[in-house]
């Protein structure tokens, strides 16, 4: 597999990952956006996989959801619920 082709399922999965939590935290994209600092538009894009996202964005991404950076690189068993919380499943 090319490294571009790598590099599309990371955006697909981060940005898939976004969007859930972003609906499970009850939020609307424009508020989320806005939490964040970024349009709609971009945010829109992230969660379509259709945006490179840069590190700083995707940590002000996940302060607003309450999550930590790693969360959305990880599978779901080793992922981190919220910011200081383990996750104690093995």
């Amino acid at each position: 597999m090319t490294t571009l082709a790598n590099e599309q399922i990371i955006q697909d999965l981060v940005g898939a990952k976004i969007k859930e939590l972003r609906q499970a935290a009850g939020l609307r994209a424009v508020e989320l956006a806005e939490r964040a600092g970024i349009s709609q538009s971009q945010l829109s894009k992230i969660e379509r996989g259709k945006a490179t996202i840069s590190i700083k964005v995707l940590s002000r991404l996940c302060q607003v959801l309450d999550r930590p950076l790693s969360y959305l690189f990880q599978s779901e068993t080793g992922a981190p619920k919220k910011l200081g919380t383990l996750n104690t499943e093995v």
